[in-house]
């Protein structure tokens, strides 16, 4: 914390401006409250002598998200939340961080912005995590008493790959979905967060790195995953088809009260962790997933996780 003013003599009467500032960039400031104090001392007699609290709280900075919401919103409130979550992930790059997009209920598809509202078909298409955002699911949206109740069973969220709305069971219709559904691109670390999504739909069929991580690709970065469910993600676009659900490679994610269901991949149908990864897993569970090795969670190497 530093002080415009540090010493100096007032006269009876006069009055004074001290200006204070921290001297860190807020973006590099956790969440939470920082505080210390301002002494004004009477020299003469010690009459009137007064110590202050300065205090700065860090906040995130809010932007909504609702799929029920009318094109063209702005996100500064419910009211005026984007409809597409693509939008609000541009945003994010023009406000100081950390940043929270609170996701209300319903389903969001990485190819769908206000520009392409019907979709864009790009295969490529993909939700990217940035440091110092937090990407919420779970929240119940403009069309509730109160919309932000946030309940990830109540109010499911989905991120679905399915570009064209036509999957059938058994991974059947999943021709044209998207290759990676959330993406973490080098160097993103634990304060880039996905929480509370369903991610499901994800279908990498074809070339490296086209061939795994359906449902997330997680490429020398940090993120953390929580409260999400990976289902029906599938990765067998070769031979070394990867993570049907996630798929993790020289990188260190916290993945903690997650599920993973009925995902597919000729390695790992659920989490794929290629050497060099140490992830945490923890609370999590993997239930059906499939793979010609590994079928849960397949684990080569030397890393180490807590499950």
């Amino acid at each position: 914390m530093g002080l415009s003013r540090t010493s100096g003599t007032l006269s009876a009467g006069q009055s004074t401006t001290v200006r204070v500032s921290f001297s860190s960039n807020a973006n590099s400031l956790a969440l939470g409250e920082y505080s210390d104090t301002v002494s004004f001392t009477n020299q003469t007699n010690h009459s009137g002598d007064t110590t202050l609290s300065v205090c700065l709280h860090i906040v995130p900075y809010i932007i909504y998200v609702d799929d029920d919401a009318n094109p063209r919103g702005d996100g500064t409130s419910w009211a005026t939340a984007y409809k597409y979550l693509q939008d609000a992930l541009v945003d994010v790059n023009d406000v100081p961080k950390p940043v929270e997009l609170r996701v209300a209920e319903g389903t969001y598809k990485p190819d769908r912005t206000s520009n392409h509202p019907d979709g864009n078909g790009d295969r490529r298409a993909t939700f990217q995590l940035t440091n110092g955002v937090t990407i919420r699911g779970g929240y119940a949206g403009i069309d509730k008493a109160d919309p932000d109740i946030w309940d990830t069973n109540v109010y499911e969220t989905t991120l679905s790959g399915d570009i064209n709305g036509n999957d059938g069971p058994q991974f059947s219709g999943m021709t044209e979905n998207t290759y990676h559904i959330v993406n973490s691109p080098m160097g993103t670390d634990l304060s880039a967060v996905i929480d509370g999504f369903v991610i499901t739909g994800g279908n990498a069929n074809k070339a490296n790195p086209d061939d795994r991580g359906a449902g997330m690709y997680i490429y020398s970065s940090s993120p953390t995953v929580s409260n999400c469910i990976f289902r029906g993600n599938s990765a067998t676009g070769s031979e070394n088809g990867s993570g049907g659900g996630i798929y993790s490679e020289v990188s260190d994610p916290k993945i903690k009260d997650c599920r993973f269901v009925s995902n597919r991949a000729v390695l790992g149908g659920g989490i794929h962790n290629l050497e060099g990864s140490s992830p945490q897993v923890i609370n999590c569970t993997f239930t059906e997933n499939r793979s010609d090795y590994g079928g849960g969670n397949l684990q080569p190497g030397k890393q180490q996780s807590d499950v």
